[in-house]
């Protein structure tokens, strides 16, 4: 009886923010559209829950969610002794405050591991919402290319979805892209932008440094290049970008290794190597071992872009039929020929090769390069596509559009 009562006031609390969300995105998604993309979430929630407990015999979900559990049933001076706890720099630090994160949760609901996903999977898609939202708002242009990128693209919806630390990273995402499209729309950011902005970047911060390291500078520099151009009024934006690069270098370097240790450099390629030689050693299939090309330095250039082609387009369907790799298979190939017809549009490249668009392509490249090689599995790589396929797929749909304005002055 206890838990039916949770799931009616979760479920509730949970309706009544969607209703007032509707309410005030109503003038720019229909009902089918707005309500179809959350009952995606949620499903894909419960699906990766089946996945997971019936085809991977547990992992990750599952694990989070029975140590949060166990923390849960402990009394209250105990539960906030652990909670707040330090934890040591050999302990997989991520995975603990995440899990700590979950029990807090359950401690003040006492909801199930499937409640739990749906909270989780909401949460998500109402990140999908503000950036939907933030875009239509700079340019009714970018509305569709925007609502497909970050709310119906199958991977990112499933891996965005339930008990994983990609489903509240996905709405990370989203914030913070969403406050630089309500920046670049003229709008004055409210209260609410910056709360959740701050929020995302102190997530990304904590639980997936990686991502930050890589999404924070880019989204910083695109600040600076609107901020310069009222600095800078007779320099071509060209040389604003040279002058905010070179501005940024050390700043950025000591923000980094601030952020984590492992981006000093005497530590991060082999931190880097460390990880792609325990997944390999870890993995028995699906695997991307490095290419011996030329037997010289060249082949460092030649596995970048491997490593980086691997991130977007792999595995291929030939490369493997079985559950569920196949599925990844089908939408990388129809990606493959989305992009090769996006780029043999006229003027597509024309379009592509602006400030804006530039950064975008290096974020995506960057991550797809470096996650792939870091982690090269690409089962993983799959989970991981959630930080930069939405931002591929915005770029090449909005490419395509003629009123296309992505990268036009302020």
């Amino acid at each position: 009886m206890q838990i039916l009562l949770v799931y009616f006031f979760v479920l509730l609390f949970l309706a009544g923010i969607v209703i007032l969300v509707y309410g005030a995105l109503r003038d720019m998604l229909s009902p089918q559209v707005f309500f179809m993309a959350l009952g995606l979430k949620v499903v894909s929630g419960v699906l990766l829950g089946f996945l997971y407990s019936h085809y991977y015999s547990g992992g990750d979900t599952f694990a989070y969610f029975d140590e949060a559990v166990g923390l849960a049933s402990l009394g209250s001076s105990a539960f906030w002794s652990e909670i707040t706890a330090s934890t040591l720099v050999s302990e997989p630090v991520r995975a603990i405050w995440f899990m700590r994160l979950v029990a807090v949760f359950i401690y003040v609901t006492g909801a199930d591991y499937w409640l739990t996903t749906v909270v989780f999977s909401v949460g998500s898609f109402l990140g999908t919402v503000y950036v939907v939202r933030a875009f239509s708002l700079w340019d009714r242009t970018f509305k569709w290319p925007v609502v497909l990128a970050f709310m119906f693209v199958p991977s990112v919806v499933f891996w965005s979805s339930g008990l994983l630390k990609e489903s509240l990273g996905g709405a990370a995402l989203c914030s913070i892209v969403g406050f630089y499209a309500v920046f670049r729309s003229s709008r004055q950011l409210g209260v609410g932008d910056v709360f959740f902005m701050v929020l995302s970047i102190l997530y990304l911060g904590i639980f997936k440094y990686y991502i930050a390291a890589m999404l924070g500078p880019a989204v910083v520099f695109l600040f600076l290049i609107q901020f310069s151009k009222s600095w800078l009024p007779y320099w071509s934006e060209w040389q604003r970008a040279s002058l905010i690069v070179g501005m940024l270098a050390f700043p950025v370097y000591v923000a980094l290794t601030w952020l984590s240790p492992n981006f000093q450099m005497s530590r991060l390629i082999a931190v880097i190597q460390f990880n792609h030689e325990l997944i390999l050693s870890q993995s028995t299939t699906s695997t991307l071992e490095v290419l011996t090309v030329t037997g010289t330095f060249l082949d460092w250039g030649i596995n970048g872009i491997y490593y980086m082609f691997s991130g977007l387009f792999r595995p291929f369907l030939f490369e493997s039929w079985a559950f569920p790799v196949w599925l990844s298979a089908i939408e990388n190939t129809l990606l493959l020929l989305i992009t090769f017809f996006a780029l043999s549009r006229k003027g597509v490249l024309k379009k592509l090769f602006k400030i804006e668009c530039i950064i975008a392509i290096v974020y995506v490249a960057s991550c797809a390069a470096l996650l792939s090689y870091s982690v090269p599995n690409l089962g993983t790589i799959a989970r991981y596509k959630v930080y930069y396929f939405p931002v591929l797929i915005l770029l090449l749909a909005s490419a395509t559009v003629r009123s296309f304005r992505l990268g036009s002055q302020k």
